[in-house]
C-alpha cells in the first residue's frame, strides 16, 4: 500500500513525514515477522509445510525489502534538500535505525550501506561544485563593474559573499565528514563502498587549493587605482583574511582526513598536504607582514599543520631533494612568521625596522598580542613608570573629596558634624507657598461659578451600601517564595515564584484588590473560572489562588522561553517555514481545545502565546478577555463588546451587524492574523500607526495579507482563516485537518 501512494514530488516537511510513517511500518512489520516465524517453528516440523511457509517468507521479505528501500531514498531525499541546515545527527539517526533493522532483512545491509555512501558522494561533490561555481560568479561580477564608487562597494560585497561562502561549505564539509568517520566504525557497510567514498573525500581534497588559487588569481588582478589608501589598505587586509579563512578550511579538512586513512597507505596524502603546506607558506611570506618577535594567533593552526606534515610518517614519503625543499620553505616561512623583535624608543615606543610596515599591521598588533605577555620589557616598564592605572586617583583628587563649600562659596575642610547643624530651617518652604496658592485660586474660581449657578455644592453624603462580594482569606496548599518581577499586565505585576515542596518554577500574577472594587474581582473570578478544570499541553496551567486583605495572587505555569512575539521580532522576514507549521498546529490544538469546553479567548495574539520546551512548544495564556458561553455550538452572535486588539481583532468585533454580536469564530481571524505575524515577521497591518486606521480598513471589508514567499499551502489556510463573513470561517476542528497543519510529530 505505501509503494502504491508513494507521492512523486513530496515537499521537505512531507519527506520527513513519510520517513516517521516508514520507519514505524518497518519496525512494527520485522517484529510480527519475527513473531511469525517463531510461533511456526514452535508449532511445525513436516518438511512440506516448512518449505510453503519458506516461500511465503521470502514474498513477504521482497516486499518489505522494496519498502525499506524506499525508505531510503526518502532519507536521500531528505538529506538532500535539507543540505543548507545539515544536521549529521539527523543522518546518525537514521543510520542507527538502519543498523538495528538489517539484521531482520534480507540483503537490507547491503543496500543501506550503498544509499549512504551515495547520499555522503553527492554531498561532497555538491559541496565542491557550489564552492568553486561561487567564486567563479563572484569574479565575473567583479569584471563587469566600472567606477571608483562602483568598484569599491562592489570589492567589498565580493569579500562578504567569499567570507560567507567558506564558512558556510566549510561547516557542510566537516560535518559531513564527520559522518563518514561514524559510517567507517560499523560493519554494515561492503567494502566497495567504502573505498568508493574514500575517492570522493580525496578527489575533494583537491578542491580547496584550487578554490583558493582562483581567489589569489582574483585578488592578485584587482587594481585600486582611484582608492585611497585607507581604502586599499582596508581591502587588503580583507584579503587577506579571506585567504586565511580558506587555509584554515583546508587544514580542517586535513587533520580529519588524515584520520580516516591508515599510516600504511598515506603516500598519496602525505603528498597533497605538503602542496598545501607550500601553498600556505608561500601565502605567508607574499601576503603577509612580516612578524616582530611573536607568535601572531592567525598563524597558529598553518604552523601547527607544518608540524603535522614533518611526522615521521609523512615525511618517510618524501625524498631527500622534497624533505630538504620543505625545511628550507618552513625555515623561512617560521623567520617570516616570528619574525625579531623591534627596537623601541622612548619618544616613540614603537618602532620598526620592517621596509613592508602598513597601517594595517600596526592597528592588528594589539589583537595579536593579547594572548601572550610582550618580549620588549624595556617598553613596558617605560611607560608603566610613568603612567598610573585607571584606578589610582590623585593625591589632589582625593584632597577634594574632603572639601565642601561654605556659605561663603568658598572651599573649607570637610568637618565631621551632623548635617541638620548646617543648614538654616525654614519654617515654610516655596512648594508649601505654591500649593497654599493653588488653593487659594481654586476656592476663588469655584465661588465664581456658583454666583453664576454653574456648579453646585454638596449638602449631603450617603455612604454606599457595602459591597455584598465579601473576601475571606484563601491560601494554596504549597509552600512558595517569590523571585523576581517578569512582566506587568492589565491586572497586575507578574513574578516568578518555586514551589518549595516540588522546586517547581512558578509565574505568579499580583493583583491589587480595592475596597468595594465589584469590577476587578469579578474580572478576575470570572478568569479563574475559566482556567479551572483545564489541563492541556498549549493551554497555560493553572496552579491556585491566594486572596489577602488587599491583593490576590494567581498561581500559574512559568514559561521561560518568552513569548511568540519575542521570537518573532528577533527575526527579519518571519520564522522558518517548519516554525510556523509547527505553531499553527499547537495553536490550533488550544484554540481547539477552548471551543470545546465553550471558552472564547478573544485576545489571540502573538504576545498572549508562551514559548516552552527549548521554544519547541507554544501556550496560549492571558486568559483576560475570555468569556465562557453556555452554548455547545459555534454561533457568530454569541457575545457583546469590543474587547481584544484591533490588529487582531474579527471585524464583527467592532461592527454593528445585523448577527449582533461575535463567537468562536473570532477566535479564528486571530489565528489567521498569527500565522500572518510568523510568516512576514511584522504585525498584521504594521503600516498602520492608529488603531482607527486598522478597524476603517478591515471595515471596508480588506484582510492582512500574508508574504508572497508563504507556500500555496499556507495562503489556502488563511483563505479559511480570513473571511469577513464568520459563517465562511472554519473552525478550530476543521483547520486541523488541514494540509498545512499536517508536518508528523517530529515538527509538533
Amino acid at each position: 500500500m505505501r509503494l502504491e501512494q508513494k507521492p512523486d514530488n513530496p515537499s521537505p516537511l512531507s519527506v520527513r513525514q513519510l520517513l516517521r510513517e516508514l520507519k514505524e511500518g518497518i519496525r512494527i512489520a520485522t517484529q510480527y515477522k519475527e513473531r511469525v516465524v517463531g510461533y511456526t517453528e514452535a508449532a511445525l516440523s513436516d518438511i512440506q509445510t516448512n518449505d510453503l511457509v519458506n516461500t511465503h517468507l521470502e514474498k513477504y521479505n521482497s516486499s518489505l525489502l522494496l519498502v525499506f528501500e524506499l525508505y531510503l531514498d526518502y532519507v536521500k531525499q531528505w538529506a538532500l534538500l535539507q543540505h543548507d541546515t545539515f544536521q549529521k545527527s539527523l543522518l546518525e539517526d537514521e543510520w542507527n535505525f538502519c543498523c538495528d533493522i538489517v539484521q531482520f532483512i534480507p540483503d537490507a545491509s547491503q543496500a543501506a550501506g550503498k544509499q549512504f555512501c551515495n547520499i555522503l558522494n553527492l554531498m561532497l561533490e555538491s559541496i565542491g561544485e557550489r564552492l568553486l561555481r561561487r567564486i567563479e560568479e563572484c569574479d565575473g561580477v567583479f569584471k563587469t563593474v566600472k567606477g571608483t564608487i562602483n568598484k569599491k562597494q562592489c570589492l567589498m560585497t565580493v569579500y562578504r559573499e567569499l567570507q560567507q561562502l567558506f564558512n558556510e561549505e566549510r561547516e557542510r564539509c566537516i560535518k559531513t565528514v564527520a559522518f563518514t568517520k561514524h559510517l567507517f566504525k560499523t560493519s554494515h557497510v561492503p567494502p566497495e563502498y567504502l573505498l568508493e567514498l574514500k575517492r570522493s573525500i580525496i578527489t575533494f581534497k583537491c578542491t580547496i587549493p584550487s578554490a583558493i588559487e582562483k581567489i589569489e588569481a582574483m585578488f592578485d588582478l584587482t587594481k585600486f587605482q582611484g582608492l585611497d589608501e585607507a581604502d586599499k589598505l582596508s581591502l587588503t587586509s580583507r584579503c587577506r583574511e579571506i585567504l586565511q579563512q580558506g587555509f584554515r578550511f583546508g587544514f580542517e579538512f586535513y587533520k580529519v582526513m588524515s584520520e580516516l586513512i591508515p599510516l600504511q597507505k598515506r603516500e598519496k596524502l602525505t603528498v597533497s598536504m605538503v602542496i598545501f603546506a607550500h601553498l600556505w607558506m608561500k601565502f605567508v611570506r607574499e601576503r603577509c607582514e612580516r612578524g616582530r618577535g611573536m607568535r601572531p594567533r592567525w598563524a597558529y593552526q598553518g604552523l601547527e599543520f607544518l608540524l603535522i606534515v614533518c611526522e615521521p610518517h609523512h615525511t618517510i614519503y618524501l625524498s631527500e631533494s622534497e624533505f630538504e625543499e620543505l625545511k628550507n620553505a618552513m625555515d623561512a616561512c617560521i623567520s617570516h612568521v616570528i619574525g625579531t623583535t623591534a627596537p623601541s624608543t622612548p619618544d616613540s615606543g614603537f618602532h620598526s625596522s620592517s621596509p613592508r610596515l602598513s597601517l594595517d599591521c600596526i592597528r592588528s598588533l594589539p589583537r595579536s598580542r593579547g594572548s601572550s605577555p610582550s618580549p620588549r620589557a624595556t617598553y613596558r616598564s617605560q611607560r608603566s613608570n610613568h603612567r598610573k592605572t585607571s584606578t589610582e586617583r590623585s593625591p589632589n583628587v582625593e584632597q577634594l573629596d574632603l572639601l565642601t563649600v561654605n556659605n561663603t562659596g568658598c572651599l573649607t575642610p570637610q568637618k565631621e558634624e551632623p548635617l541638620q547643624d548646617t543648614y538654616i530651617k525654614i519654617p515654610t518652604s516655596q512648594g508649601d507657598r505654591v500649593r497654599e496658592a493653588i488653593d487659594h485660586l481654586d476656592l476663588n474660581l469655584d465661588e465664581k461659578l456658583r454666583a453664576h449657578d454653574l456648579i453646585g455644592r454638596v449638602i449631603k453624603h450617603t455612604k454606599e451600601p457595602v459591597s455584598k462580594v465579601h473576601l475571606r482569606r484563601r491560601y494554596v496548599t504549597f509552600t512558595w517564595q517569590r523571585g523576581i518581577k517578569i512582566g506587568q499586565g492589565r491586572f497586575g505585576k507578574v513574578y516568578t515564584a518555586v514551589n518549595n515542596n516540588t522546586g517547581e518554577m512558578m509565574a505568579v500574577k499580583e493583583i491589587a484588590l480595592q475596597r468595594n472594587d465589584k469590577h476587578t474581582i469579578r474580572q478576575v473570578a470570572e478568569e479563574l473560572k475559566i482556567l479551572e478544570g483545564i489541563s492541556h499541553k498549549n493551554l497555560v496551567k493553572y496552579f491556585g489562588l491566594e486572596i489577602h486583605k488587599d491583593e490576590m495572587l494567581i498561581f500559574m505555569e512559568f514559561c521561560a522561553e518568552g513569548t511568540l512575539e519575542n521570537l518573532i521580532a528577533g527575526t527579519e522576514n518571519g520564522l522558518p517555514e517548519f516554525l510556523i507549521r509547527r505553531y499553527t498546529y499547537q495553536l490550533l490544538l488550544g484554540v481547539s481545545e477552548l471551543h470545546t469546553h465553550g471558552i472564547v479567548h478573544r485576545d489571540l495574539k502573538t504576545a498572549n502565546i508562551f514559548l516552552t520546551d527549548d521554544g519547541n512548544s507554544l501556550k496560549i495564556g492571558d486568559f483576560g478577555c475570555a468569556t465562557k458561553i453556555k452554548a455547545n455550538t459555534t454561533l457568530p452572535g454569541e457575545l457583546q463588546g469590543f474587547v481584544g486588539t484591533q490588529a487582531y481583532m474579527a471585524p464583527e468585533v467592532f461592527m454593528k451587524t445585523s448577527a449582533g454580536g461575535h463567537g468562536r469564530a473570532a477566535d479564528i481571524w486571530s489565528v489567521g492574523c498569527v500565522v500572518v505575524e510568523m510568516a512576514s515577521g511584522k504585525r498584521p497591518w504594521a503600516e498602520y500607526d492608529s488603531n482607527y486606521q486598522i478597524m476603517f480598513k478591515v471595515g471596508m471589508g480588506e484582510k492582512p495579507q500574508p508574504p508572497e514567499y508563504l507556500i500555496e499551502e499556507g495562503h489556502d489556510f488563511l483563505s479559511h482563516c480570513l473571511q469577513h463573513n464568520p459563517r465562511d470561517r472554519y473552525t478550530a476542528a476543521e483547520l486541523l485537518d488541514h494540509n498545512f497543519v499536517k508536518i508528523g510529530d517530529d515538527f509538533a
